[in-house]
């Protein structure tokens, strides 16, 4: 069983993603197995760093269990507050985070799956309009020639800038209609993402 290291919240970043002092040093926490929109994803970018800022108020003390550093140097946590209250699930409970498929695996990720689709009959938080997501594979966007797998925006948000690995991927997607991965309406989506 890994152990957990306890640090203190120093700031929040967004909805996923806050500031600690750990081991003498401000170390960013990524919160492991979630995600949460983007803060250029309006409102819901906002609203899930308000629900996080409202967990884990500056100076509260928390539980981490690490498991990995990110490719942006984070440290990736599962985070625990008082009692064992495990700050990723609240958030997909609430409905300000999804699950993050890929990893999963490092946390209960069952639990995680099943209070998700709860959000999501329930019509929480992100899923308040959620339309009905077609698989990728199966969208028709008219144009027998194209190679991309991108769906053309239908309403709903169905991807976010952390799901991306690059700047011209999410060039693709704003192309093909995702406005909302360009918050500054500038051009370029995703800024804080590598070019490629």
């Amino acid at each position: 069983m890994q152990d957990f290291v306890r640090a203190k919240v120093i700031s929040i970043t967004d909805g996923d993603t806050f500031k600690v002092r750990l081991r003498g040093k401000k170390t960013s926490i990524r919160i492991a197995c979630i995600d949460t929109p983007e803060m250029s994803d309006d409102p819901w970018g906002q609203r899930a760093k308000d629900a996080l800022t409202g967990m884990l108020k500056i100076g509260s003390k928390v539980k981490l269990m690490e498991h990995d550093i990110d490719r942006y140097g984070r440290t990736v946590a599962e985070v625990y507050k008082g009692k064992g209250k495990n700050i990723g699930l609240l958030l997909v409970k609430k409905g300000f985070a999804e699950v993050y498929d890929e990893y999963a695996y490092q946390c209960d990720g069952e639990k995680l799956i099943k209070f998700e689709n709860k959000a999501k009959r329930k019509g929480k938080g992100i899923w308040a309009e959620q339309a009905e997501e077609v698989p990728i594979d199966e969208v028709d966007t008219g144009d027998d020639d194209s190679d991309s797998n991108i769906p053309i925006y239908t309403g709903s948000r169905v991807i976010t800038c952390s799901q991306l690995s690059s700047r011209t991927e999410a060039k693709e997607w704003l192309d093909g209609g995702h406005t909302y991965l360009d918050a500054d309406k500038d051009g370029n989506p995703c800024e804080s993402l590598p070019l490629y």
